[in-house]
């Protein structure tokens, strides 16, 4: 099972894994822009979970107190109804046969990132652009159009640095909080194992100006050491493995699809 935010969305390519563990093709519940924490402890939580939990850790995101952008994510599911169940489902058949506008480029969402003057005191708010092509089975990948349009990447980039800007950012966490994190994380890693299954932290690449943000803000010592020599779990950090520690986060924050395959 994969858990994490957006890296790991990205940056594992399930065909590939599934050839290198004997046709076992691993389960994508990452959610963008959201911490694992939560989720980990649902599956700690789930007595048929036996089996390995590799969770993807973005510092910016997992070390933080606030659960995310989809942090409601489990009240919401368990709420599910029985419509939107079946709705989701006969649009996923839908999407196989007929081809639907993006939400990325309906009309309204294009009316809304005009460039319009902004009065005194106002901020300009640019919400995320799509960066990724989904399939059915969660299979996702970077947007290619990243790769090939550089005033997109640009784009992508600069709204990755407008967080940093953000009067609503969440503050950094102190070293109590940081504490009381790594001793739920171990709780829920001492209940999988009780039941055969185990539980892997990996920190997938980034690069440039948020690769420097992330030193800055989330040095090693401090968090990611701590959460490995703490909980004592296999931990794998991307810097630490020469084959990959050059790979190129085309707008500096996920893998590109041949990379992910690679990776």
């Amino acid at each position: 099972i994969l858990i994490g935010s957006s890296r790991i969305y990205f940056g594992v390519n399930l065909r590939a894994w599934a050839e290198e563990t004997a046709g076992r093709e691993p389960i994508q519940l990452a959610l963008v822009g959201t911490s694992p924490r939560v989720t980990l402890t649902e599956l700690a939580n789930d007595s048929t979970v036996s089996g390995l939990v590799v969770v993807g850790v973005t510092p910016a995101i997992f070390f933080r107190t606030r659960r995310g952008y989809l942090g409601d994510f489990p009240e919401r599911a368990a709420k599910e109804t029985p419509s939107e169940w079946l709705g989701q489902r006969l649009f996923m058949r839908l999407e196989d046969v007929f081809a639907f506008i993006d939400w990325d480029t309906r009309l309204g969402t294009i009316l809304e990132r005009q460039p319009l003057p902004l009065r005194d005191g106002m901020v300009l708010d640019r919400a995320v652009r799509k960066v990724g092509v989904s399939g059915a089975n969660r299979q996702t990948y970077l947007d290619p159009r990243i790769l090939v349009d550089s005033a997109y990447r640009q784009l992508v980039r600069d709204i990755w640095m407008d967080a940093t800007d953000s009067p609503d950012r969440p503050p950094l966490p102190g070293a109590d909080s940081v504490t009381a994190m790594i001793a739920e994380l171990s709780r829920d890693i001492a209940r999988i194992r009780a039941r055969g299954g185990d539980v892997a932290f990996v920190r997938f690449p980034s690069s440039g100006r948020v690769r420097e943000l992330e030193r800055r803000e989330f040095p090693r010592a401090r968090y990611w050491d701590r959460l490995a020599k703490e909980t004592g779990a296999v931990a794998i950090h991307f810097e630490d493995h020469s084959p990959v520690r050059a790979y190129d986060t085309p707008e500096w924050s996920h893998l590109s699809r041949a990379d992910a395959e690679r990776f």
